[in-house]
């Protein structure tokens, strides 16, 4: 069974509470509590869920990403950047395809929306006229 937040509470000998601050917020916890918790996630093998955060309302830290085609190089070239800079700030993508379809691409912004996706600039690839 996945480990969660109260096991490596209970290891750790800490409140559900301190084990959300050492993960969240680090810096507000004493080093040697930060060290204790750390120690119970790492033989605990806790990973926080992703959906756990969406659904406290944080943040999904997912980016969706929509183009018309990969069979391009710039659009794939593209992709790779938005990936490196997504990455490194700790961001996942979600890539949708449309195949210069305008349908495709509305289904596709949607089923982004409705997936909490972090909003981020875009420009449609297919004029609404």
């Amino acid at each position: 069974m996945t480990p969660t937040i109260k096991d490596v509470a209970a290891h750790a000998g800490f409140s559900i509470a301190t084990v959300s601050r050492a993960i969240n917020a680090p810096h507000t916890v004493n080093p040697v509590t930060l060290e204790k918790v750390r120690q119970s996630i790492d033989a605990l093998n806790f990973r926080p869920s992703p959906l756990g955060r969406q659904l406290r309302g944080e943040r999904s830290r997912l980016i969706g990403v929509v183009l018309p085609t990969l069979a391009n190089p710039v659009f794939a070239e593209c992709l790779q950047g938005i990936d490196e800079l997504a990455s490194a700030q700790g961001y996942r993508l979600m890539l949708m395809t449309t195949q210069y379809d305008a349908d495709r691409e509305r289904r596709a912004i949607e089923t982004l929306r409705r997936a909490s996706t972090t909003p981020s600039t875009r420009r449609p690839a297919i004029s609404s006229s």
